[in-house]
């Protein structure tokens, strides 16, 4: 899996508003509520600066409405909300991936029916074992991947969390799906061997 010459260009995201941080501290107020039941100012800071330099590893062509949603979840100390985002992006670029390997090539491998229908209907962790058989994920990254997974099952705003996650636990989190799945350029084709 070679990198992509979109790679590694620079990202340069705005800086925060002078009115974002105040706001999010004006609205857990008028709500009646701590401030600290969101991710404090400096989390958001420090994520926000640490932010363009994982974007720069995914290519221009997968920074869609997902990444974009997930830096706004980012701006505003939601890092829950930006996992989902950045996993629902990783899982959307793995189907494709898997698409582009070819779909017969897949049927054939698993010696059953494999259309698109089927591919949609794969639970995550069915994916990541899928990609891993054909070689699309290395083992370390179904390794890290799966600890992604469960890292968004439990403590993403996909399903009640369990614990909170910080602004390195988001970054970590977005590294591996960048590292293993979205800087992923090269897609590998089957061979179809019928």
């Amino acid at each position: 899996m070679s990198n992509s010459s979109e790679q590694g260009a620079s990202v340069n995201l705005p800086a925060l508003p002078d009115q974002m941080l105040p706001a999010i501290s004006n609205l857990t107020s008028s709500l009646g509520i701590p401030r600290d039941v969101l991710a404090p100012d400096v989390e958001i800071k420090y994520a926000w600066n640490d932010l363009p330099r994982e974007l720069s590893h995914i290519p221009s062509t997968l920074r869609g409405e997902l990444v974009a949603r997930m830096c706004v979840a980012v701006s505003t100390g939601l890092f829950d909300g930006a996992i989902n985002y950045a996993w629902n992006a990783t899982i959307l670029h793995i189907r494709q991936m898997v698409r582009e390997f070819g779909l017969s090539v897949v049927a054939q491998t698993l010696q059953k029916d494999f259309e698109e229908k089927q591919l949609l209907e794969l639970q995550d962790n069915q994916l990541l074992d899928l990609s891993l058989k054909l070689g699309l994920i290395s083992e370390d990254g179904f390794f890290f991947l799966s600890q992604c997974r469960d890292t968004r099952n439990n403590f993403s705003a996909a399903h009640p969390t369990i614990g909170k996650i910080n602004d390195r636990e988001f970054i970590t989190f977005l590294n591996r799906c960048t590292r293993y799945a979205l800087a992923t350029q090269d897609l590998h084709r089957g061979v179809d061997v019928g």
